[in-house]
């Protein structure tokens, strides 16, 4: 239970940028941020800094014209690292088009 109240606060306090998420960041260890081609579709992995495995999630954000590049998306995927999740934001076809 205590362990899912700290994943909470660390994907809180990136995403919503919440006064004392530096204090957090700079407690927990950095996930890394790649750029890659997953089964052909740009997409943006985070891995936690953790030794794997890791529970992996695929985050597929909304409609928006900056697609997985859209700051809130970003702040949420990086968040999940922190927590821990192996998370994958493709830039599914037609998404930033609004379609």
């Amino acid at each position: 239970m205590l362990r899912a109240q700290g994943d909470a606060v660390a994907v809180l306090a990136a995403v919503l940028v919440l006064p004392g998420a530096e204090f957090v960041a700079r407690r927990m260890r950095t996930p890394r941020l790649d750029e890659e081609l997953v089964a052909g579709v740009p997409t943006t992995v985070v891995r936690p800094s953790s030794k794997p495995p890791w529970p992996a999630l695929v985050f597929a954000n909304g409609a928006t014209s900056e697609g997985r590049n859209h700051p809130l998306v970003r702040r949420l995927a990086w968040g999940f690292g922190w927590a821990g999740f192996l998370t994958y934001v493709p830039d599914l076809p037609g998404v930033a088009l609004g379609g």
